[in-house]
């Protein structure tokens, strides 16, 4: 299977006390890209090569919590509008309003996910996999999870969680001091392969 680069969007959870400006310095001096605080909300969009897609995400959440010392806590869906589609790809907006309805290429852009007040929103990852495939001119190189896969992840993340959460409720029936560790990470089997990283440009 050929070798290509994911890109992966998340959204993690500082330890206890934590400030996104600490979590930064530890960021830059360890990876080359970019982390953003949204309205209270930690995103990270990173990037790491593999040759499966799945595998190569989990190993992308191991780097991310074992270097920074954060917990991931979800996908996130990095939503776009036709406006940010369109600065995403180097185009202008009616280029994309084209694609959207069909009056130029294939007329099979993926449906939007909703049409919050009038504005139809897609996820990127649902974008950026159909440029792949059509406007192959357009596509950075970076692939990312199909949405099957993005609902595989985000069960592993939750199974995470609660066997941590499991793990925790039974260290503290015979150890009040490990209710203080709510940060450890758990015992789950993780992905045996060791993926180097980069992280992509996040939108701030």
């Amino acid at each position: 299977m050929d070798n290509f680069d994911l890109e992966l969007a998340l959204v993690v959870d500082l330890k206890p006390g934590g400030d996104v400006d600490d979590l930064s310095s530890a960021f830059y001096s360890q990876f080359d890209g970019v982390i953003a605080q949204r309205l209270g909300v930690t995103h990270v969009v990173a990037r790491g090569p593999g040759d499966r897609r799945l595998t190569t995400a989990m190993a992308i959440v191991n780097a991310l919590e074992s270097k920074l010392d954060v917990r991931v806590s979800h996908v996130d869906p990095d939503l776009v509008d036709m406006g940010e589609v369109a600065a995403r790809l180097g185009v202008t907006r009616s280029n994309v309003h084209q694609l959207v309805t069909g009056n130029r290429g294939s007329g099979t852009f993926p449906p939007p996910l909703g049409t919050p007040s009038g504005h139809r929103i897609w996820t990127w990852g649902s974008v950026n996999n159909w440029v792949r495939g059509n406007r192959p001119r357009l596509w950075d190189g970076a692939s990312c999870l199909e949405q099957d896969e993005v609902r595989q992840l985000d069960a592993w993340l939750l199974e995470r969680r609660r066997r941590l959460v499991a793990t925790l409720h039974s260290s503290a029936t015979t150890s009040s001091s490990a209710v203080s560790m709510p940060f450890a990470h758990s015992s789950v089997a993780q992905p045996s392969a060791s993926v180097p990283l980069r992280l992509a440009i996040a939108a701030p």
